[in-house]
């Protein structure tokens, strides 16, 4: 998988930035929420206890365990919402989080947030909904009255996702790879393909200071490769990241330059694309640099009786050779 091309990366760098610049006073510093027991240590049994210590543990880990959230199953998908099955009318104070999953009740004094018992099944796509969920009770708790949320909302969430720590979470959604008996199937439970998510999740990984290593370990293969795409093109621009974090209405306004990743030989060079080097391998300037910055052999010192010593192996060798006819 290719990451999208400069112009659309530059796009997400400017939504992302948009909700640093809006929200990123009440996110703080987020950690990367990794799937394994050091942020999920409670067991799940599949049950409504279960996914309200996963929800708690979830908004705890974005900051968010200030604002009620009662969790329950739904047996019945899209039961009261705006997706397939539901009323539509809003008259049940309902809000969609993009697929029909998820169901979100505001009560007044908190959130209901219902997930579809068949959401049960699949680990990976169950924490995508609920970090999208989530990510979206965070938008409305905290927005200014009467301000608009970015259009699309939809992808507003995801980016609002990723800066709350969910970014794991939501690449591993964004690509999900299953064999059925009719062959290879790929869902997508967010609405920012793999690729797409995978720039504001380097930001939030340049950002945060987390390593290379730790953004990639939890990662499926495609998603590895497209973030380090990512990755690679954050850091021929570092110069964004120091202005996302002093100044991210400079980068939400567009201000900021955007180029292209450095391929691996000029990295190990050090040196900059020239406009003659369409093959991506280094220049003969950079070569010719290269070679004048290595060491030279240094000159064996004199040595007479080594020497004299060389001569008379060389003529016992000579001596002993047969004549020529």
């Amino acid at each position: 998988m290719e990451l999208p091309g400069l112009p659309l990366v530059r796009e997400l760098v400017i939504r992302y930035a948009r909700v640093i610049e809006q929200f990123g006073g009440e996110i703080g510093r987020r950690p990367l929420v990794l799937p394994n027991s050091a942020f999920f240590p409670d067991e799940f049994r599949g049950d409504d206890a279960s996914l309200q210590r996963l929800v708690s543990r979830m908004a705890e880990h974005a900051g968010m365990a200030d604002i009620p959230i009662r969790a329950t199953l739904d047996g019945e998908e899209g039961a009261c919402g705006t997706g397939a099955g539901a009323c539509g009318s809003g008259a049940c104070g309902t809000t969609s989080v993009g697929d029909d999953g998820v169901a979100l009740v505001d009560t007044g004094d908190g959130w209901v947030l219902r997930l579809a018992g068949t959401e049960l099944a699949n680990p990976v796509t169950m924490t995508a909904r609920l970090a999208r969920a989530l990510a979206e009770i965070f938008l409305y708790e905290t927005r200014e009255e009467d301000t608009a949320l970015d259009e699309p909302f939809p992808v507003t969430i995801d980016l609002a996702g990723v800066a709350l720590g969910y970014g794991v979470l939501l690449m591993e959604g964004s690509y999900v790879y299953s064999k059925s008996c009719g062959g290879p199937r790929v869902g997508q439970v967010t609405t920012l393909s793999c690729g797409e998510l995978a720039v504001p999740y380097a930001l939030f990984v340049k950002a945060s200071g987390v390593t290379r290593r730790a953004a990639l370990k939890e990662l499926g293969v495609t998603q590895r490769e497209v973030v380090t795409q990512a990755l690679d093109v954050l850091d021929a621009n570092d110069g964004l990241i120091a202005a996302l974090g002093r100044a991210p209405e400079r980068v939400a306004a567009g201000l900021f330059e955007l180029g292209e990743a450095k391929p691996g030989l000029l990295r190990l060079f050090g040196g900059k694309r020239k406009e003659t080097d369409e093959d991506g391998l280094p220049s003969l300037e950079d070569l010719e640099r290269l070679a004048k910055g290595s060491a030279a052999p240094k000159p064996r010192p004199v040595d007479p009786k080594r020497d004299e010593l060389r001569a008379l192996v060389d003529e016992a060798f000579e001596s002993a050779r047969p004549a020529s006819d």
